[in-house]
């Protein structure tokens, strides 16, 4: 029988694991999106051949030189999620004196306002066809934002505001 007096105390083991690493236990990355299934259309896949190079802008793990990108200074607005783009270009236009950096990593969406960017001649939008974390966390430096939108498809939506009666 074991009683605390004859119990020995071995110290816990305490086991640290690099997250980085494979044996990690489920550590899994936060992303902004979840990637929505889409087919883009003639007209977007023209989009990404013909005003892709003006306001596509790669994903890098380095610093953005954002007046280099946009050709002008002015103050800078993060676009998060713009979906398809209607009220991305419509800001944009209204506000023609802001920059507009867009994140959305769904293809379609990005090539309809690559479209719309295009043919209506909105200079002032960048698009990052990807994570906005990682945009944020390696492309933005601290204090280069001027202003952040938050766009969600989900969050209105009736699965997500509906209860189970």
């Amino acid at each position: 029988m074991t009683t605390p007096e004859n119990t020995q105390q071995q110290p816990a083991q305490e086991t640290v694991t690099d997250p980085a690493s494979p044996d990690a236990p489920f550590m899994r990355q936060i992303k902004t999106y979840v990637l929505r299934a889409g087919r883009m259309g003639s007209g977007q896949m023209r989009a990404f051949e013909q005003f892709g190079p003006k306001f596509l802008i790669p994903y890098s793990a380095e610093r953005l030189d954002v007046q280099a990108a946009f050709g002008r200074s002015a103050p800078l607005i993060l676009e998060i999620g713009f979906g398809m783009g209607d009220a991305t270009a419509k800001i944009a236009q209204v506000r023609s004196g802001d920059n507009f950096l867009c994140c959305e990593v769904h293809e379609p969406g990005v090539g309809a306002l690559l479209k719309r960017c295009g043919e209506e001649h909105i200079g002032n939008i960048r698009i990052v066809q990807h994570d906005a974390i990682e945009v944020m966390d390696h492309m933005l430096g601290t204090d280069s934002l001027d202003g952040v939108h938050i766009f969600s498809q989900t969050l209105g939506t009736k699965a997500a505001t509906t209860s189970a009666a």
